[in-house]
């Protein structure tokens, strides 16, 4: 067991995440992250609800894009201030 789960081990009783440990040990590392990924509210990655739409790094506003579309590549719709 890993640090963290130790740690865990003294805070809570076991019989309350026996199950997700379970499944913790059948799960890879890439399919941890890509629950983590799609659990994920997106507001600290700087994306909002809407698929597509994220905020644009250096000007602050709401960028959109469709994608991929023909030849792989995003289509880029714009960016936005707000609502």
């Amino acid at each position: 067991m890993d640090q963290i789960a130790l740690m865990s081990i003294r805070f809570l009783p076991f019989t309350t995440y026996a199950r997700e440990l379970e499944d913790i040990k059948t799960t890879t590392k890439q399919e941890f992250i890509a629950s983590l990924r799609r659990t994920s509210s997106g507001i600290f990655r700087g994306a909002s609800i809407y698929r597509g739409v994220t905020r644009h790094h250096q000007q602050g506003r709401w960028q959109a894009r469709i994608g991929p579309v023909a030849g792989n590549k995003d289509l880029y719709l714009g960016t936005f201030s707000g609502a």
